[in-house]
């Protein structure tokens, strides 16, 4: 079967959108452009076993990171700007920093 390149590099485009968006959680708050203001809620699956993602901003450079200990999942997450955080449901508003959960 003969596939057009351009629907190739979609696919892997979507692919990796979803890791950042999805597994990462980073997401932009649209009316703040260019991550000024970001939300980051990753989502967890024990069939990854872990994430770590790193997302290079205007503003500095997003880092989500979370793994599995037994049930637990363990959250470290940095960000250069302002962040809503949602873990488990629980907003967490910050300031830039690095915060574990």
């Amino acid at each position: 079967m003969n596939v057009p390149q351009h629907k190739i590099v979609y696919a892997y485009g979507s692919v990796v959108e979803w890791l950042y968006s999805v597994a990462g959680g980073i997401k932009p708050v649209w009316e703040n452009a260019g991550f000024k203001k970001v939300i980051i809620a990753p989502v967890t699956d024990k069939r990854l076993g872990s994430m770590n993602t790193v997302f290079e901003t205007a503003y500095g450079t997003i880092k989500t990171a979370w793994h599995y200990e037994g049930e637990t999942v363990c959250y470290e997450i940095t960000t250069p700007v302002n962040a809503t955080i949602i873990i488990h449901g629980e907003k967490h508003y910050v300031g830039s920093g690095s915060y574990i959960f």
